[in-house]
């Protein structure tokens, strides 16, 4: 008796909630164009950042800051290729006068395993300051988890 009441629960339970078995997978659309748009600051003017993709590179990249148009050279693209646009972050500071002033920075990363079995992330930092323009800094990469 306790054993049928088990079964008539248990296919109770897979009728009532055996829908949620049939998950399909998700996977992440890549961006392959973008415009980010920030309010006017006294100190950085109206920033916005637009870039296009080509597959995993840079195609064009142009960033307003500052009251100018800074627009990105073919090594400041090479060196962003492979990052994806959905993992960008936008920052400022103010710096120091010596090193460019205020300064916008929009950082780029990309997680993977390496052909050891290593989890890394690579970075990437475009930045333009009031003094220096536009300059590329890295790609840097960091250890995330060694090989199990």
């Amino acid at each position: 008796m306790l054993v049928c009441r088990f079964l008539i629960v248990a296919l109770g339970l897979l009728f009532t909630f055996g829908h949620v078995c049939h998950a399909s997978e998700e996977e992440f659309l890549i961006w392959s164009e973008i415009r980010i748009v920030t309010p006017e600051r006294p100190d950085t003017g109206k920033v916005v950042f637009t870039a296009k993709m080509a597959g995993p590179k840079f195609h064009e990249l142009l960033v307003v800051a500052f009251g100018k148009e800074h627009k990105a050279t073919k090594e400041h693209l090479e060196k962003l290729s492979g990052f994806p646009l959905s993992s960008l972050v936008t920052t400022h500071e103010a710096g120091y006068e010596q090193l460019g002033g205020h300064t916008v920075h929009f950082k780029l990363k990309s997680i993977r395993y390496d052909r050891t079995g290593r989890l890394v992330e690579d970075r990437v930092r475009l930045s333009v300051s009031r003094g220096k323009g536009m300059e590329v800094f890295g790609p840097e990469q960091r250890v995330l988890k060694e090989k199990d």
